[in-house]
C-alpha cells in the first residue's frame, strides 16, 4: 500500500488540538484518511507537520520531496462533517 508512493505532508494548526478549540470529530475524520509516518510539532508556527500516506495523495516518485496538502473540512448547517478533501497546494513542489 505505502509502496505506491502516495506520500504527502499535511499541516494541522496547533489550535485545533487545544482544549478550548478541540473538535475530536474533525481530527478523527481527518486521521481516518491518513496513515501517519512522521509527526513533528513546529513551535514557531504552532503547527503539527504530518508526513503521511493517503490514497487521496498524488504518487510521488522515489527520492522526490513529498508535496504539501491542505485539509478542507466541509460541514453542513448542523455542524456535522459533510466532506473531507486533501488538496495539493498549488505551485508547491511541482
Amino acid at each position: 500500500m505505502i509502496r505506491d508512493g502516495r506520500i504527502g505532508i499535511v499541516g494541522v494548526a496547533g489550535c485545533l488540538v487545544r482544549e478550548d478549540n478541540f473538535d475530536m470529530n474533525e481530527l478523527l475524520a481527518l486521521f481516518g484518511r491518513l496513515i501517519v509516518l512522521r509527526c513533528e510539532y513546529i513551535f514557531y508556527s504552532d503547527m503539527f507537520e504530518i508526513q503521511a500516506y493517503s490514497p487521496d495523495f498524488d504518487i510521488v516518485p522515489e527520492g522526490a520531496i513529498p508535496p504539501r496538502y491542505i485539509a478542507i473540512i466541509t460541514k453542513d448547517e448542523n455542524g456535522e462533517i459533510k466532506e473531507i478533501k486533501l488538496e495539493r497546494y498549488k505551485n508547491y513542489n511541482q
